[in-house]
């Protein structure tokens, strides 16, 4: 890591010439961006103990606090904390001013941790699919089936703090954040170009694979989680132009077939749509809201199915819930090859099973994927219930008699970390 660069240089040297056989790296990250952090946190500390004076406006002193900053950065090196003691520094009608802080390297890792990430991922869009490609190589080596699942439900950290707000709003005010899955607002066109970047990646990575026998977009994708899912700006801007396409441009028709005469809700433009609250609301204006919503998600899948689709003729579904509403099931069951189901139902209530399993027959007309379904108790943080003697057995028949020609079991081998530890599994 020099002044100015972090790149890597790989040179031929035959007698006395040197030539440059190829360069990477980032030209534009060196030290000089990690000491610009320290200058940049002791002079906001002495703008916040002296009213306001900032020394970067100050040549001698700017001078004094990269001296001091590359003095600091060096020491933490080898040490937990470092004094940094600058007196004299300025002054003002009060007189002279002093500077006068300690710099723990803890401290100093918040500051710089991005600049880290940067050494070690020098440039977006490197992807590593090494682990995928072993497990993929040892199923086929071994008989084994395997169905990919796609990535974009929980994105990398670097995404998150390049894009913090590639996260969701909840109805609450409260905004999602890194560390979860299924947060991210998918009226956010960067997380949507990025996760149709990476799906594309790993179908073209993955098309030729034989034992690769179909795909999943994500997990379980829902469009009403928290509720209303996601009601930050660039949702209310499309909710804006959504309405507005659906009735055709016609505030009047608006107005006439919701119903908005209650409580005052009638609006003379559709710029005058907002965000459901938590509060008694018009159902009308919500249950719009929830369309919306499921039009993002299904939206969302569309584009992922027409990604994978230009790298491989398998079938591509998504893995739904039994639940009604996370975005129409009939729409998504349209515009994809198969209907992929995960299922937890408690012994007691199984009966709803078969319901459920004449449903996704109807969907398309043909068999379904059971791509989850628990071989003995489910937990996530802790173990909830154990299933009977001959479940498994039950379980996978009624399945494959209801239109499934495949049942899969969550979890196969028990997790070492993470959530859903206390979930069973079969190994």
């Amino acid at each position: 890591l020099g002044g100015g660069t972090f790149d890597v240089s790989l040179l031929d040297i035959s007698d006395g010439v040197f030539e440059v056989l190829a360069t990477a790296g980032n030209n534009r990250l060196g030290g000089d961006d990690f000491d610009d952090r320290i200058v940049n946190w002791m002079a906001e500390q002495f703008a916040a103990e002296n009213g306001g004076i900032d020394l970067r406006k100050d040549k001698m002193a700017h001078q004094r606090l990269r001296d001091a900053a590359e003095k600091a950065k060096i020491e933490l090196s080898g040490v937990m904390s470092t004094a940094i003691s600058l007196p004299f520094i300025t002054a003002d009608a009060t007189g002279p001013k002093h500077f006068e802080a300690t710099l723990t390297r803890a401290k100093f890792d918040e500051l710089t941790h991005d600049l880290v990430r940067k050494t070690m991922e020098p440039t977006e869009g490197k992807f590593d699919f090494s682990l995928f490609r072993e497990v993929v190589d040892k199923c086929r080596e071994r008989g084994m089936m395997v169905i990919m699942g796609t990535p974009g439900a929980t994105p990398p950290l670097w995404l998150s703090n390049k894009h913090p707000d590639v996260y969701g709003e909840r109805i609450d005010g409260v905004k999602r954040f890194h560390g979860a899955r299924q947060d991210c607002c998918y009226s956010h066109d960067e997380y949507l170009h990025l996760a149709l970047r990476i799906t594309k990646k790993m179908a073209e990575e993955f098309a030729k694979d034989e034992n690769v026998i179909g795909w999943q977009i994500d997990n379980e994708i829902s469009s009403s989680k928290d509720n209303m899912f996601c009601v930050c700006p660039r949702c209310v801007k499309n909710f804006k132009s959504w309405v507005s396409n659906l009735y055709g441009g016609d505030v009047k028709k608006f107005n006439r077939e919701v119903g908005t005469y209650v409580f005052s809700s009638s609006i003379d433009s559709f710029e005058e749509l907002h965000r459901p609250y938590q509060q008694w609301t018009h159902p009308g204006y919500l249950a719009l809201w929830r369309r919306f919503q499921f039009h993002l998600a299904e939206q969302y899948v569309q584009n992922q199915y027409d990604a994978i689709k230009l790298y491989t003729d398998k079938p591509v579904g998504t893995d739904i819930m039994p639940f009604y509403h996370t975005y129409s099931y009939e729409h998504v069951a349209g515009s994809t090859d198969i209907v992929q189901f995960n299922q937890y139902f408690r012994d007691s209530e199984y009966y709803r099973m078969e319901f459920w399993a004449n449903y996704l027959y109807n969907l398309k007309k043909k068999p379904y994927w059971l791509t989850e379904t628990s071989c003995c108790w489910n937990g996530s943080v802790t173990s909830l219930f154990m299933r009977h003697k001959g479940f498994i057995n039950m379980n996978g028949w009624m399945n494959l008699a209801g239109g499934a020609e495949s049942v899969n079991y969550w979890l196969w081998r028990t997790h070492y970390a993470g959530h859903e530890l206390m979930h069973g599994s079969v190994i």
